[in-house]
């Protein structure tokens, strides 16, 4: 009697597990290369990147010409700025003959109308001297406290200062100039708020023509 031998079917069965795996795998990658999103263009990088909502504010700078204050009407809020040339270099020319080898600028608001001058001289202390009609609470530079009325002696000197400056700025004695004097370190000078509010200056005592006083 003849034994027929029952085929293997291991070797099937693995090959067709292979298969299906095989499959199975492919249709995962397709699947996953249908959903994901086309990388973005160079044009999309950029629209992003210019996007206002993703730019730090602290690292956007103004330029200066925006964030220099101007006169204001109202309330005759104005700020004098270092001039480096014209009547600058005449003052500096003229009152470092005296301060020599300590070195003087000049800051000045003009608007055509009215100035207001503001003498600077390298000093390791600070004082300040007003003119006349000025207020030390109007000026942003003397808030701090910092500066201190110069002692008589320095005060001299300081007049002297004074004198040799509205020489050379050619300071009008009828009422449209002012001048501030400060002493204080040279390092400071470009940190100076300048910044006066309320100056409207009017006529300088003695200079009203005695024909209009009023007859008592």
């Amino acid at each position: 009697m003849i034994a027929f031998e029952e085929p293997r079917r291991g070797p099937w069965i693995i090959g067709a597990i292979a298969v299906a795996m095989l499959l199975a795998i492919a249709c995962v990658l397709i699947g996953r290369w249908r959903t994901e999103p086309a990388p973005s263009s160079p044009v999309q990088k950029t629209i992003r990147r210019a996007d206002p909502q993703r730019i730090d504010p602290s690292a956007a700078r103004v330029p200066e010409t925006a964030t220099a204050p101007a006169a204001d009407e109202q309330n005759d809020r104005v700020v004098a700025r270092i001039v480096a040339d014209g009547i600058g270099a005449d003052v500096r020319r003229e009152v470092e003959r005296v301060t020599r080898p300590k070195q003087a600028a000049l800051a000045m608001f003009d608007d055509g109308k009215r100035r207001l001058a503001c003498l600077l001289v390298d000093c390791p202390d600070h004082f300040q001297q007003l003119d006349i009609g000025l207020k030390a609470e109007n000026f942003a530079a003397l808030k701090s406290g910092a500066f201190q009325p110069p002692p008589e002696p320095l005060a001299q000197t300081i007049s002297i200062y004074r004198s040799l400056t509205k020489k050379a700025m050619h300071y009008r004695a009828t009422g449209e100039d002012r001048l501030i004097v400060l002493l204080c370190p040279m390092e400071e000078w470009a940190a100076l708020n300048l910044e006066y509010t309320g100056f409207n200056p009017g006529p300088l005592p003695g200079t009203l023509d005695p024909a209009r006083k009023p007859e008592f």
